[in-house]
């Protein structure tokens, strides 16, 4: 499997989604309960736009697997972008709250809070998000674009 897996995770990042999903699929049908493969199937349908799709494989994730941050980070990306900003505000916070040294979800809920034009709470996530990861340039970039 790490082969196969390994040749889709390539694809992937390729762009070449169709051939990563297709293969993600044949993985799953060997392994139903693998919420990794759940997830970058999820993620995939993010990258095709497909939010409400990624809502439901990422939350099927998240059910098998209710401890990994990353999938609550997804999660609310999917959220954000249907611009329901208070689930996606509700899942940033769980990510940090199983780990609070994750920088992405803090510039995650940045973005959300300076879309919602409260500026102040987006100037501390994204500080947040610097203090942890001071290499962070889309911390930093962000940070930037509230004093342009």
């Amino acid at each position: 499997m790490t082969g196969t897996l390994n040749k889709a995770l390539d694809f992937h990042k390729l762009g070449k989604l169709k051939e990563a999903k297709k293969i993600y699929n044949e993985l799953l049908e060997k392994d139903p309960s693998n919420f990794k493969l759940i997830n970058l199937l999820g993620v995939i349908s993010l990258q095709l736009k497909n939010y409400n799709k990624a809502i439901i494989l990422i939350s099927k994730a998240i059910n098998i697997n209710p401890n990994h941050h990353a999938l609550y980070n997804n999660l609310g990306v999917a959220y954000k972008e249907l611009e329901k900003y208070e689930d996606a505000i509700k899942n940033f916070k769980k990510a940090v709250e199983l780990n609070p040294d994750y920088a992405e979800a803090f510039n995650n809920l940045g973005i959300i809070f300076k879309d919602l034009k409260k500026y102040n709470e987006a100037y501390a996530y994204y500080k947040q998000c610097v203090k942890i990861n001071p290499n962070s340039s889309e911390g930093y970039y962000n940070l930037g674009l509230l004093f342009y």
